[in-house]
């Protein structure tokens, strides 16, 4: 299923900086699908992890490099 969620960035006159982005439980919630609900919560906390890492926030992002990645035979 395809997930049409829209991030923005915007920065104030100020300095301050703000991401905005469309929640998933708002766009899969009109489904009434508890599986899609489950999954639209976690992709939420994933992107709310996300914008803190990127604004330089303490967070769990970057995640821990996979064992294969960087590795030669």
């Amino acid at each position: 299923m395809y997930a049409p969620i829209r991030v923005s960035l915007f920065e104030e006159p100020e300095g301050v900086v703000q991401f905005v982005f469309d929640t998933p439980t708002s766009i899969f919630g009109s489904f009434g699908d508890k599986r899609l609900k489950e999954v639209a919560e976690a992709l939420e906390e994933e992107l709310d992890e996300l914008c803190l890492f990127a604004g330089g926030w303490p967070s769990k992002w970057p995640l821990p490099a996979l064992p294969w990645i960087g590795q030669r035979d």
